[in-house]
């Protein structure tokens, strides 16, 4: 699928998801107390992660985390600033509360982003006539990196147990496959199903909404 001039628009995107699950990464590491080192690498492991499994399946190569040396600066350049803000701000205040809700916002922004960049790469490849193939490939794209990091910081990863986690990235992503579908405008159909899966993982949140757990 060529969408033209709105291949501009999913450059951004996929900084922006790139950036806000750098932030992601880099926050579990400062809770964890890693060494700077430690931080940025999972900050950049967050960010890459989920695509980088997404084109091993696609088998697209080089992956596209290796295609433009921005995207690892931005990562990087993301998790050192986190590391930065963390470190001088642990000497002036203890809230982890802000930090909690901070850590929420910014992975339900890098959710929508590279659920969406990853049913784009699974559309550009394989068409768009097979919608679990691009939900699927959309919902690793999106918590592939997340899990990496849970299980690097000892840690149960979240599409285990967060609330409606994986589930609002699928549900984005099947929205985001239908109005394609429809002819909805590129960057319509992209505003409306980032915006359904940052709204989701809110509400989930705000109201603390859980599926059904083992007993």
């Amino acid at each position: 699928m060529n969408y033209g001039i709105t291949s501009d628009v999913m450059y951004w995107i996929e900084l922006a998801g790139i950036a806000a699950f750098s932030v992601s990464g880099a926050t579990v590491g400062n809770n964890k107390k890693l060494d700077v080192f430690g931080v940025v690498f999972l900050g950049v492991t967050t960010s890459f992660g989920g695509g980088l499994l997404r084109d091993m399946m696609l088998g697209v190569v080089p992956p596209a985390m290796f295609s433009n040396i921005v995207y690892f600066l931005v990562a990087a350049g993301c998790s050192l600033l986190t590391f930065i803000y963390s470190y001088f701000r642990e000497k002036f205040s203890r809230s982890r509360n802000l930090r909690s809700q901070l850590l929420n916002i910014v992975d339900a922004v890098g959710l929508g982003a590279f659920t969406v960049v990853g049913v784009d790469a699974a559309i550009a490849v394989c068409g768009n006539e097979n919608v679990w193939l691009c939900a699927f490939m959309g919902l690793i794209t999106a918590v592939g990196g997340g899990a990496v990091r849970d299980v690097m910081a000892h840690d149960i990863p979240f599409i285990l147990y967060k609330r409606i986690y994986a589930v609002a990235s699928i549900a984005g992503a099947v929205l985001y496959f239908y109005l394609l579908k429809t002819g909805l405008p590129h960057p319509a159909s992209v505003l409306c199903s980032m915006a359904s899966i940052v709204l989701i993982r809110i509400l989930a949140t705000v109201f603390r909404i859980d599926l059904p757990r083992a007993a």
